[in-house]
């Protein structure tokens, strides 16, 4: 092996780096393997100014000089264990960018780029294993089957492939608009966009709530007044510069897939790398987002279908994501999930019990349901966690609903229009070769959900979530804690990850009995269902369950 012949072997450590910063002691030679990777990719980072020599000279010399903070601090100790993925150069110029982040005093920083490693290590390590223990993921399928009332039809060809994905995807798309807010009177004062003066008095706390309202979006629309209150008064900016659209395009990956109108991301980025025409282009997508007019060519989007489950290939279990234009999608991540999140998250205002957030990984939200059980295993308390998870996620929000929300949370309201109004007049072409035949919406017609594949979906779901919890807590059904050692008071209702969601609910009375106790948890159920039905989604039956403790003495 080429790796033994330097006299080390590759998962044996390296000699101990000695005298850091100060001369080379003479008997001193670095032998690893590592030396000859980093001396491979050094270059590529630009990191020094120097010739191949000289740069060879300074990892033997123990990461010496310009190194020193950098190496000896940030990735001397990952030598003894070091792999190929350790040393390459996204990796140690990601060190890099954290060590000078430190040194300006911008330790915000220096914890993202912390997290982002952190997350690729766990990503490289579990890789492996999650690939040979895991079920095996579905494809693109060839073919789909659908139930009918008379029995299930499976569909091979194209034509019919289309026709019934088509029609089936429409009926998804369009179950949020069974939402109380999209009906009735309400409807009136919102329409299908929240651009009325009705949701500026929402926000305000102006607006007078009609009798019959739905119990559940009337409080929805108080959590959103309460958290427009929180915010600061300066609106989140929707205008593009050059510097952001450059900086995107010129870092992105070129082969990620978009844009049925075929100007992909190779394109893109070729016009990054002239100043001229990226002023062009930032110029083309500032005029949409402040004007609320959408560019002809955003109005088309390809769908490709995934199975969720290996070999079922029923259309009702597959995932629809959504391919949109390459430009729109990215405007879609710079103002909702970059401004409108970095300003949410220096507000406070995503709740705690959302666990897909920054810094936070799924297995924190375990960890914290473990704890609550054991809590009340120690107090002897009565507790339940029932799960109820929603059906159909992103493809299942009330535009109405997910305006208030995410004007609540000061992101333009043109900008808001731009995206939902594209959404609902989209028309989707199925990938399955080039689809010929398209479906979507129309301005009288339209289609609804936040569309799996687009940029604003994720953070769009995240302030629409934010207005369930506090509206669940407004019913009083979080449960209080208290730290045994500090005395902290806090409340936590629920463990949400998207759309997977563990409500914690336990005894406030000792003297309440465990049919008591049933009651109770069924209302909280029955709450949280229906604020659920008020966004425009729904819980999935096959997907609930729960689980409670009780005590008998």
């Amino acid at each position: 092996m080429p790796y033994q012949q330097s006299g080390i072997g590759w998962g044996q450590p390296p000699p101990a780096i000695t005298n850091v910063g100060g001369t080379q002691p003479s008997s001193y030679t670095l032998k690893h393997p590592t030396k000859r990777i980093l001396k491979s990719h050094l270059s590529e980072l630009a990191l020094l100014q120097a010739d191949w020599d000289e740069l060879g000279d300074q990892v033997s010399r123990g990461f010496a000089t310009n190194f020193e903070a950098y190496f000896h601090h940030d990735l001397a100790d990952d030598l003894s264990d070091a792999t190929i993925t350790d040393v390459q150069p996204h990796i140690l110029k990601a060190k890099l960018e954290a060590h000078r982040a430190k040194e300006r005093g911008d330790m915000k920083a220096v914890v993202r780029i912390r997290q982002i490693l952190r997350n690729e290590k766990l990503r490289r390590r579990w890789g492996g294993v999650h690939k040979s223990t895991r079920p095996r993921r579905g494809g693109a399928p060839t073919s789909i089957k659908v139930k009918l009332p008379t029995g299930d039809v499976q569909d091979d060809t194209r034509e019919d492939i289309e026709e019934q994905a088509g029609r089936r995807l429409t009926d998804r798309f369009q179950l949020a608009r069974d939402a109380p807010i999209c009906n009735g009177a309400l409807f009136d004062d919102f329409g299908y966009l929240g651009d009325t003066t009705s949701t500026k008095a929402i926000l305000e706390g102006t607006y007078e709530f009609p009798p019959e309202m739905d119990e559940h979006t009337r409080l929805l629309c108080e959590e959103a007044h309460r958290i427009f209150s929180l915010k600061s008064t300066e609106e989140i900016s929707n205008y593009v510069s050059s510097d952001d659209f450059q900086y995107f395009w010129q870092h992105v990956d070129e082969f990620i897939q978009s844009s049925y109108s075929h100007i992909h991301f190779g394109h893109y980025k070729a016009i990054a790398h002239d100043r001229y025409l990226s002023a062009l282009e930032a110029s083309k997508l500032s005029l949409a987002a402040t004007t609320g007019i959408p560019m002809d060519r955003w109005g088309s989007a390809l769908t490709v279908l995934l199975e969720k489950e290996f070999g079922n290939i029923y259309i009702e279990k597959m995932r629809a994501i959504c391919l949109l234009e390459a430009d729109f999608n990215w405007l879609n991540k710079l103002i909702f999930a970059k401004r409108m999140m970095d300003q949410a998250y220096d507000n406070g205002l995503v709740p705690v019990e959302q666990f897909a957030r920054r810094g936070v990984q799924a297995s924190h939200g375990v960890l914290c349901k473990v704890l609550f059980c054991d809590m009340m295993r120690a107090l002897h308390e009565m507790a339940g966690i029932p799960s109820v998870d929603l059906g159909n996620c992103y493809d299942a929000v009330a535009h109405p609903i997910a305006s208030i929300a995410l004007q609540a949370f000061q992101v333009p309201l043109t900008t808001i229009v731009l995206s939902l109004s594209v959404l609902q007049t989209m028309t989707f072409f199925l990938r399955y070769g080039v689809s010929t035949s398209g479906y979507g919406g129309t301005r009288s017609d339209p289609t609804f959900g936040l569309g799996q594949g687009n940029g604003m979906a994720p953070s769009g779901f995240s302030a629409v979530s934010s207005l369930m919890v506090g509206a669940f807590q407004r019913l009083g059904h979080a449960s209080d804690f208290s730290g045994a050692w500090s005395g902290l008071l806090f409340c936590l209702a629920a463990i949400i990850y998207v759309d997977d969601t563990d409500l914690l609910l336990r005894s406030k009375s000792r003297d309440l009995t465990m049919d008591q106790f049933f009651d109770n948890c069924q209302t909280s159920v029955t709450d949280w269902g229906q604020i659920v039905l008020a966004t425009g989604g729904y819980l999935k039956a096959g997907k609930c369950f729960w689980y409670m403790m009780g005590w008998k003495w």
